[in-house]
């Protein structure tokens, strides 16, 4: 028989099927399984106690792995022990082995794993790197998924520039704010989208970016809301992220922010699982941009204590972020250095100034809201003149001071979103990390 001529439109078929074959969870549209448990433990041992798997209600949509960051690798199995879906993560756990309790007592906190209904899926295996190399914590079968009763909820989609098949979907969630406050948290909703939406990267893919907010007209009880988390003032998350999860098993999404009706400065963000945000204050905005780079990259925090008896926290988990590091010679971002390293900057009077900064709130008076803002307008001034150099927004190199260390560890430029409260872009590395995230969707 004569041998037909591969034609381009074959070829091109040919092309598409080995791309299904190779990545289908990137190009179909999957139902999505939850697995709720709980992680718990201490520095001497790490368990997992499931809860179930369950079947999200929402129609099915693309769910695409996450392949870098995370305390924690997550691997779907075959009955033959093939890996067909993989993912990284870290949960509130791995912050609890950051402070001094981890050595002497065990915790236990709700966390959750959601992956692609793959028909061939047989069992869950869990990995953890807290101690340095992968190591097996859990494999379990999927013995039943079940499908629990989620009433379908109405929400807003903020994004007017998005495309029809933007894949990235924000989900905003209002908590504390009742039925005679709705529109309050349509308006703040709105205004963190529009923010996040003029920020790069977000800006650069906003057609690609799905936000959609929901109030819940829950109280922060019902979702255990807390702050003074591991007793630090300001860190506050939901600790009920099982009920979270479920209550919004009908919303197509890929990550949650919590927007709690409060005026004090609060945040968290834990990476692949969830973030919150104090959202009636005047820095919600950077707040929120804040924890989605935890949440949606595994940035870390580049702050650090002020003073050098400060205890640290234990710094475990700045070995796989991507924009801090302790090693001159091993920089995550080493390629991307263009000044001497370390590289030198005022942080002796930064420090001091930061310092001596609650002395002058006292001095200044203030008795109103404009009062406050030209305070900080002057603060923020002085601020600058000691960061920033002309050049500053080029220059890429290891600047002391990062990741709750206040020495010995380094941040890539002086100045960055995740480094303090200021209207600053992302520094070079971390916009390249949010860049890789979004351009998995």
């Amino acid at each position: 028989m004569e041998q037909k001529p591969t034609t381009f439109f074959m070829r091109k078929k040919i092309s598409l099927l080995l791309l299904l074959c190779t990545c289908p969870l990137l190009l179909w549209a999957q139902p999505i399984v939850r697995w709720d448990f709980y992680h718990e433990g201490n520095w001497e041992q790490e368990k997992i106690r499931s809860v179930g798997f369950f079947l999200e209600s929402a129609p099915a949509y693309s769910f695409p792995a996450i392949k870098e960051g995370g305390s924690h690798q997550f691997q779907l199995l075959n009955q033959s022990g093939d890996t067909l879906y993989s993912s990284q993560l870290s949960t509130l756990w791995t912050d609890f082995l950051t402070t001094p309790g981890a050595k002497d007592s065990t915790a236990s906190f709700q966390a959750s794993l959601r992956f692609p209904k793959l028909p061939t899926a047989y069992a869950v295996r869990l990995l953890s790197r807290v101690s340095g190399e992968y190591q097996l914590v859990a494999q379990m079968p999927i013995s039943s998924i079940k499908a629990l009763p989620c009433p379908a909820l109405d929400y807003k989609e903020l994004n007017p520039a998005l495309a029809a098949d933007a894949p990235l979907c924000i989900l905003l969630i209002g908590v504390d704010y009742d039925t005679g406050a709705q529109r309050q948290f349509e308006l703040k909703a709105r205004a963190l989208s529009d923010a996040l939406l003029s920020t790069p990267p977000f800006k650069e893919h906003r057609q690609q970016i799905s936000l959609k907010a929901i109030n819940l007209k829950k109280n922060s009880a019902d979702l255990r809301l807390q702050s003074n988390i591991f007793g630090a003032d300001r860190y506050a998350l939901t600790l009920a992220l099982h009920r979270l999860n479920q209550e919004l098993s009908s919303v197509q999404h890929h990550y949650k922010v919590v927007l709690w009706n409060r005026t004090a400065y609060l945040g968290g963000g834990i990476y692949q699982q969830v973030a919150t945000v104090g959202a009636e204050n005047e820095y919600a905005e950077v707040i929120f941009i804040h924890e989605l780079g935890h949440l949606l990259s595994d940035l870390a925090d580049e702050y650090y204590p002020l003073q050098a008896e400060s205890a640290p926290i234990n710094p475990f988990f700045l070995s796989w972020a991507p924009n801090v590091g302790d090693d001159l010679e091993a920089l995550p971002w080493k390629t991307e250095v263009n000044i001497e390293i370390p590289s030198p900057w005022n942080k002796i009077p930064y420090e001091a100034f930061l310092l001596e900064q609650e002395e002058r709130m006292q001095q200044a008076n203030i008795q109103s809201g404009k009062d406050w803002e030209e305070f900080l307008e002057q603060e923020n001034l002085k601020l600058e003149a000691l960061l920033y150099r002309p050049n500053w927004p080029m220059e890429v190199g290891a600047f002391e001071g990062a990741g709750h260390q206040y020495q010995g560890f380094f941040r890539p430029q002086i100045d960055c979103k995740m480094f303090g409260y200021r209207q600053v872009p992302f520094c070079k590395v971390c916009l390249a990390a949010l860049q890789k995230t979004i351009q998995l969707y």
